[in-house]
């Protein structure tokens, strides 16, 4: 606390200990920390408590607050918070820990720490495209914390594209360093987790510790036949607050990839102290298996759900809270008459207000949080029950999909408490509604189609990658490529972009630094100023004075890298591999196929959570 003290009175800091104003003079203004509640999660909340009494200490004004889980990860989602506390489930792998999570690019940047950068040439670079292009989020980082953000992403780049373990531990333990230094968010405290593997595969093959590596996964073998797979997602519908001893109404509902509502899937579910009507049952015509359930006792309870769609299980939990009714209090209850919407289609989403006892409460305004709905409209935000305290609310899905893939609309909805009530005398529901994407497919492909040295010397010091850009129907793409390599410092002044001309193609010339000695370096080609793109990469190799034994090489498709679940369509690789002297290499090698840029593992025989896009990178 003296310490944190002295800092602020360093920094030209006011009032410190008692009422703490900034160097201009203006006061710190007041702050919320949000925790999950204590019967959800003991230890986060009396960090809470602890980090707002040392603040307090300091001279501010702040509060720790015990929210919803459901309604601490929305206001995470939305932006919408001071501070909050809340548990990440990480991986085993450090890289992808540091850069896939906490990283300026990640996908779930929810601390808005990325640059904003205006320079058109490096939009791809440095700009988050999930947030800026996809959601219209701005960062919310200041030009310093913008700088640190981009130091990190360029590590994160050396980190991924490096094959030396002990330079990945540099650049990610520098990456840590400048995290600490940004601090969009701060590490409190970690659990050791059990590693285990499973005893169905052999094959297994320890290296640096590990046992998840490329070389493990080159060698698995399993003498039972993988199963065949589709694609299966799943979403529970129930309310955030059950009523003790009152029939709720809920719903699980499954689709496929395309969106389409997968019928006959089995379906069972499980939890203490709810009881459910009926406990198991299989889906309709419309994907939907419709349940009641009932909580007996108060508390905070998991719902664990199970589906079965031909041999894919899906398994999926919620938690929430079981409470007794004293009067008064407002149980809503929400349920749409249609859970999957193509653009422009509308639905009216039908409301009830409920007391302890299940009667229906008149003039109880309900209201929608518009920042968490994301994409479409409603016909009003608030809605007043009539004297059955029912009402209805309808909402419109959006007449183009801002991009291109199924999207999950959240409703959360909630009864304005009336006077003399608290927000913990009402429930949140969290009603899911499924947005069809109606359009083709929108890819982004880059092929390279020919490497004229993939090894090369001191007399030969240059090479010539050709590349060719398409989209998804294989027709070429005049567009910007980016271009990175994991030993830039062994080229001389190779360029960072190339552009396509009308017929996808481009040349790339790079020249060898004929005084370095022998060296590899790996070019990696890509779009990355859109989401939906696939890249390629090739690794060249460059023979000095000391003889090594590496091989270089790339692959080539014959067709753009797409196939339909539905058909038995195949593709073909031509893979070329070279030793120093560029000559054809007579080794064993693997293809190892990562997880798509979507997140989907249906692909994968029991794919483990914790598997991140990083994995893509060596696909």
């Amino acid at each position: 606390m003296e310490l944190a003290k002295q800092e602020l009175i360093d920094g030209e800091f006011t009032g410190v200990g008692t009422s703490l104003k900034m160097p201009d003079g203006r006061p710190v203004p007041p702050l919320v920390l949000l925790t999950p509640p204590a019967d959800y999660d003991p230890i986060r909340i009396k960090a809470g408590e602890l980090i707002a009494k040392n603040l307090r200490g300091l001279g501010m004004d702040i509060v720790a607050k015990p929210v919803d889980f459901d309604t601490l990860v929305a206001k995470m989602n939305a932006f919408d918070y001071d501070m909050l506390i809340i548990g990440w489930s990480l991986s085993s792998d450090p890289v992808g820990n540091v850069f896939d999570i906490l990283g300026p690019m990640a996908s779930q940047n929810y601390f808005a720490w990325w640059p904003t950068n205006n320079d058109p040439n490096n939009l791809h670079e440095f700009e988050n495209p999930w947030y800026n292009e996809l959601y219209g989020v701005s960062t919310l980082a200041d030009q310093k914390s913008q700088d640190l953000a981009i130091e990190t992403q360029l590590l994160g780049v050396k980190a991924k594209e490096s094959f030396d373990r002990d330079m990945q531990i540099k650049y990610t333990k520098h990456a840590q360093g400048i995290v600490a230094d940004a601090l969009p968010c701060n590490v409190l405290y970690y659990r050791v987790n059990n590693y285990a593997i499973s005893t169905m595969w052999a094959g297994w093959i320890p290296y640096f510790g590990e046992l998840l590596n490329v070389y493990s996964l080159g060698s698995l073998t399993s003498a039972a036949e993988p199963p065949v797979i589709e694609e299966v997602n799943v979403l529970l519908n129930i309310p955030d607050k059950l009523a003790l001893g009152l029939d709720s109404p809920g719903n699980v509902v499954v689709f496929d990839g395309d969106g389409k509502p997968i019928a006959d899937a089995d379906v069972d579910i499980s939890g203490t102290n709810v009881v459910f009507d009926p406990v198991s049952g299989t889906t309709d015509a419309d994907g939907t298996f419709m349940f009641n359930a009932q909580g007996s006792k108060h508390a905070y309870v998991t719902i664990d759900v199970d589906v079965d769609s031909d041999g894919t299980v899906v398994s999926i939990s919620k938690i929430i809270e079981v409470k007794a009714g004293t009067p008064p209090m407002y149980f809503l209850q929400a349920v749409p008459d249609e859970l999957f919407l193509a653009p422009g289609e509308s639905t009216d989403v039908a409301l009830k207000v409920t007391d302890h006892v299940g009667a229906g409460i008149p003039d109880v305004v309900v209201e929608l949080d518009e920042g968490l709905l994301g994409y479409g409209s409603v016909d009003a935000t608030e809605v007043t029950t009539d004297a059955s305290g029912e009402g209805t609310m309808t909402y419109t899905a959006p007449a183009s999909f801002p991009m291109n893939k199924h999207i999950e609309v959240r409703m959360s909805l909630s009864p304005v408490p009336a006077e003399g009530m608290t927000s913990g005398d009402v429930n949140t529901v969290t009603q899911f509604i499924v947005m069809m994407n109606m359009e083709d497919s929108d890819w982004h492909f880059v092929q390279i189609t020919d490497v004229s040295k993939i090894a090369c010397n001191a007399t030969n010091d240059t090479t010539t990658i050709s590349i060719l850009a398409t989209d998804e129907a294989g027709d070429p793409l005049e567009e910007t490529i980016a271009i990175s390599y994991s030993n830039d410092a062994a080229l001389m002044d190779p360029p960072m972009t190339v552009d396509t001309d009308a017929s996808g193609m481009a040349d790339v010339d790079l020249m060898w630094d004929d005084t370095a000695d022998t060296n590899t370096t790996q070019v990696w080609f890509q779009n990355g100023l859109v989401s939906n793109s696939v890249g390629a990469g090739a690794n060249l190799l460059y023979k000095g004075t000391t003889d090594m034994d590496i091989y270089g090489g790339y692959f080539s498709i014959d067709l753009t890298p797409i196939l339909d679940p539905d058909s038995e369509d195949t593709l073909t690789f031509d893979i070329y591999v070279n030793d120093l002297d560029d000559m054809p290499a007579d080794v064993d090698i693997c293809l190892i196929f990562g997880q798509p840029s979507d997140g989907s593992t249906a692909a994968m025989v029991d794919a483990p959570d914790y598997i991140m896009s990083s994995l893509l990178d060596y696909a």
